[in-house]
């Protein structure tokens, strides 16, 4: 495949993900108090899974259009706006449909993918400093309302004190993969 197929391919992917990820409240299905897949037929679609994809597909192809303005050392008309707010932009759209699922796990590797992308690309580290610091202050906000990922930290935290073949099955066969 030709650059060129694959900057329509990234930029198609990326505005499908967005409307697989509203998609999903509407027809996704819910289970486990998650409304995160589509069903069709007997196939399962997750777009957060694409999404991280896409993400990256597209905010590399932001970053090598306004390379120049991403190194440059105009804080306001180059290297900020460019990047830092853009690819907040292109990050933070999906992961904010993928939190509101809530699929924090999911959110938060497709942030931490945007931030490489974004490291890679010649950000600032003070910009991605600031990055880490709204994804900290947005985690502990999610963890703070929805009782669910509260629960799972203190599974992890109390691991051994939990029914392994239930409540800590998932954390263990992480473990077990690690």
């Amino acid at each position: 495949a030709r650059p060129w197929f694959w900057r329509v391919f990234g930029v198609m992917a990326y505005a499908g993900t967005i409307f697989l990820l509203i998609l999903v409240f509407f027809i996704g299905d819910v289970g486990g108090g998650a409304q995160r897949f589509i069903y069709i037929g007997p196939i399962s679609i997750q777009p957060s899974e694409i999404a991280k994809m896409s993400v990256v597909l597209v905010l590399a192809l932001y970053m090598s259009k306004y390379e120049k303005q991403v190194n440059s050392t105009h804080k306001f008309g180059g290297n900020f706006k460019h990047g830092f707010f853009m690819p907040m932009l292109i990050i933070g759209i999906p992961c904010a449909f993928i939190i509101l699922q809530p699929h924090l796990s999911g959110t938060i590797i497709v942030g931490m993918i945007g931030m490489l992308v974004m490291y890679l690309a010649g950000t600032r580290i003070k910009w991605l400093a600031i990055f880490v610091g709204i994804i900290a202050v947005a985690g502990i906000i999610f963890i703070s309302f929805f009782g669910y990922s509260m629960e799972r930290i203190q599974i992890w935290w109390d691991i051994d004190k939990v029914d392994p073949l239930g409540q800590a099955w998932q954390t263990l066969q992480g473990l077990y993969a690690i």
